[in-house]
């Protein structure tokens, strides 16, 4: 997430009123035995937003929305992940695909150590990406420990 709290919640906010919007598209475009489904998903939703709303918006009821989102995001059909992605890359900069491998490295970070090639491929793609925007930063430092024991182990 972002760095300032506002800057978070302005971002989440606008996650949202996406979610919603692309909801809204789908809505038009399923049939009546996975409508209920979406609406049902779509009242929880608005209903995360209402009481985010009613502690002004607080980080925390705004990530607990998103998490939501996340969790029917994995269960969706490749064509609609596919349109939401690309939604939310060209009006926020980033998307699902975006979220779901910021959680990998953090967990992996968590762990102290990399344990399987597909993380040590997770964990060398963030420190492609950190060494163009923050070359001298600790975490790329710490990135490159776990690197570095990884091959060591192996």
């Amino acid at each position: 997430m972002l760095a300032h709290k506002d800057d978070d919640i302005h971002f989440l906010k606008s996650w949202y009123l996406i979610n919603l919007e692309f909801d809204h598209y789908l809505l038009s475009l399923e049939t009546n035995d996975t409508l209920s489904k979406l609406e049902e998903y779509t009242s929880l939703l608005k209903d995360h937003i209402k009481e985010a709303k009613k502690t002004k918006y607080s980080k925390r009821a705004l990530l607990s929305a998103f998490n939501d989102m996340y969790e029917r995001y994995t269960h969706m059909p490749c064509e609609h992940k596919k349109s939401l992605n690309e939604l939310l890359k060209i009006k926020l900069g980033k998307n699902f695909d975006d979220y779901s491998f910021s959680i990998a490295v953090k967990k992996i970070t968590q762990t102290g150590k990399i344990n399987t090639e597909e993380e040590y491929r997770i964990i060398l793609s963030e420190v492609d990406r950190l060494s163009q925007i923050e070359p001298d930063s600790d975490a790329l430092k710490n990135l490159n420990k776990l690197l570095l024991d990884f091959h060591v182990k192996a």
